[in-house]
């Protein structure tokens, strides 16, 4: 089984991507280290030591706040998890009580993940990717094609509202994108 190239097109924010893939996009308008953040003053694992070792980083100490330092690494996942829990109300610490509670916990979790509403896309290969905080998204696959209805779209993003959803997430993330949200067309290769 090979690579292959998928297109992409969503409506969001631009949020960039490391160094590699041009740099981020935003700044972080917040207080202290979010863990989905890592700014250019919190040890490197493949800089600060000969091998990654998982425990001497996860040990290492932060720095105390992000506020004026060029931030470095964006941690989609923990974003995405950050937003569950500011947004939608997550507590994780439920479902470890019981079989009862733990069923009760996936079902409230997919409850949560709707009403956060948005997604983090990413473009580029498995050597970078650049981020969009999506408010809507799709892909193909290579060698498809399809017609785009942008005046069903443009609907769809007044009528459901899709600006108040990044505003919310992007307020949320306590990041300021550089750029207003739009259309982008994007490729993923891999």
């Amino acid at each position: 089984m090979g690579n292959s190239a998928t297109a992409k097109i969503a409506y969001g924010y631009d949020l960039g991507g490391d160094a590699d893939m041009g740099g981020w996009l935003f700044t972080y308008t917040g207080e202290g280290s979010p863990d989905y953040l890592k700014s250019e003053k919190d040890p490197s694992p493949h800089e600060d030591y000969d091998e990654f070792d998982e425990d001497l980083y996860e040990d290492a100490k932060r720095p105390e706040g992000l506020e004026g330092h060029r931030i470095r690494d964006f941690d989609r996942w923990d974003a995405e998890e950050h937003l569950k829990r500011v947004l939608g109300g997550l507590d994780e610490s439920a479902w470890h009580d019981s079989d009862e509670r733990r069923a009760a916990w996936h079902k409230e979790r997919e409850r949560i993940e709707k009403a956060v509403a948005v997604d983090f896309v990413g473009g580029g290969s498995e050597h970078g990717t650049n981020w969009i905080l999506a408010a809507w998204s799709a892909s193909e696959d290579w060698g498809t094609r399809v017609h785009v209805d942008f005046a069903e779209l443009e609907r769809r993003r007044v009528e459901e509202d899709w600006d108040a959803k990044l505003e919310a997430a992007v307020r949320a993330l306590e990041i300021k994108p550089m750029g207003a949200p739009g259309w982008f067309v994007f490729a993923r290769y891999g």
